[in-house]
C-alpha cells in the first residue's frame, strides 16, 4: 500500500513518461487538468472509461500515450486500442506509431510495422 506523498504513484509515473514524449506534429506532450480528471479513476483501479467530449481535445494522443505507457511497464503486454469505429482505432494506433518514431528513447526500443506497435524483445504489442 502507498500513502500520497511517500511513495511515487503509478499516475506520477505515467505523468513524468508522458512528459518526455513527443507528439505526431514533434510538439512535447502536456497533459491538461481535464485529461488528468479523465485518467484519475484508471489509475485508481477503474476498468472502463467512456470519454465524450469534442472533437479535437486530445483524447486519440492521450490514449495513445497511455497505450504506450502500459507496453513500456506491463510484461507482455497485449494493449488492444477499442474505439467507436475501426477507422478511429486505426488513427489511435497511427498516433501511437507516430508518438513513438518521433520520441527518440522510444524509437530505440520499438518495433513498429503497419498492423502493430510493440516493445521489442519484451512481447508487447498495440493492436
Amino acid at each position: 500500500m502507498s500513502f500520497r506523498g511517500a511513495v511515487r504513484t503509478e499516475f506520477e509515473d505515467f505523468k513524468g513518461f508522458a512528459a518526455e514524449l513527443l507528439t505526431e506534429d514533434g510538439d512535447p506532450f502536456l497533459i491538461h487538468e481535464f485529461q488528468e480528471m479523465i485518467l484519475s479513476p484508471f489509475f485508481e483501479g477503474c476498468r472502463s472509461t467512456v470519454i465524450i467530449i469534442p472533437k479535437k481535445n486530445g483524447k486519440t494522443t492521450l490514449i495513445a500515450a497511455l497505450a504506450l505507457y502500459h507496453l513500456l511497464v506491463t510484461p507482455n503486454a497485449d494493449c488492444i486500442i477499442v474505439a467507436s469505429s475501426r477507422e478511429q482505432a486505426g488513427i489511435c494506433l497511427k498516433a501511437a506509431r507516430m508518438v513513438a518514431r518521433n520520441t527518440t528513447d522510444l524509437s530505440a526500443r520499438m518495433r513498429i510495422d503497419q498492423r502493430s506497435s510493440g516493445l521489442s524483445g519484451e512481447g508487447g504489442t498495440i493492436r
